[in-house]
This record gives structure tokens, C-alpha cells and sequence, in this order.
């Protein structure tokens, strides 16, 4: 019965493939567009050794004291600042993407469809 089975079923495989319609596989290259584009790294970017981390203030007077948290200050300041560039930069490449993705959309909705397959 196992045997026939396998014959069977062999057979019924080989009808189809005879009677059915001819199954065709296609191995030529189609070009498919798709906008590649390159987001750079982040910098390198550590955060300031700041003047209060730098000085010993257990003994230090309050006039001493208020020039290194001056100090600080400003260290943090021009570190926003730094950071804030480097945001702006991403700002400025996501803009530049959507403008290519907008006219990547509007070449290929303009463009006619030739996807049908060659004979």
C-alpha cells in the first residue's frame, strides 16, 4: 500500500506538470530604485572636565568657590553649544533627505511601469 502510494502521488505530480501551464522562471536582473543615502557617525564627543571637578574646594574660600562655578558655567555653556551644533547637523541631513525622498517620489510616480516580463 506504501508503495503505491509513492506511485501514486508520482504520477499525479507528473500529470500536472504535463497538462498544466508551464511554470517560467526568470534569472534576468531587474533594476529596482531605491535612494541609498549615507547618515554619518556622530563625533566623538566627551563631556568637559569642568573646573569645579578640577578643583579642591574643602579648603578653598567662597571668593574661590564662585570663580569655579563661574567657570563651570561657562564650560557648560560652550559644551551646549557643541551639542546644539551637532543636533543641528542631523537637522539639516533630515532635511536634505526629505527633499531627495520627495523627488525620488515624484521621478518614480512619473515614470511609466515597465515591469512586464520579456517573452
Amino acid at each position: 500500500m506504501k508503495y503505491t502510494t509513492i506511485v501514486l502521488l508520482a504520477l499525479l505530480m507528473q500529470g500536472c506538470g504535463l497538462f498544466g501551464k508551464n511554470i517560467r522562471i526568470a534569472n534576468e536582473t531587474q533594476i529596482v530604485k531605491v535612494p541609498l543615502l549615507y547618515c554619518p557617525a556622530p563625533p566623538n564627543w566627551q563631556r568637559p572636565f569642568t573646573e569645579i571637578e578640577r578643583e579642591n574646594l574643602a579648603n578653598a574660600s567662597d571668593g574661590d568657590v564662585v570663580k569655579a562655578y563661574v567657570a563651570t558655567v561657562k564650560e557648560l555653556q560652550g559644551y551646549v553649544v557643541e551639542l546644539e551644533t551637532i543636533i543641528k547637523s542631523y537637522d539639516d541631513a533630515n532635511g536634505s533627505y526629505d527633499e531627495v525622498r520627495k523627488r525620488f517620489d515624484a521621478e518614480w510616480s512619473s515614470e511609466p511601469d515597465n515591469t512586464e516580463p520579456a517573452p
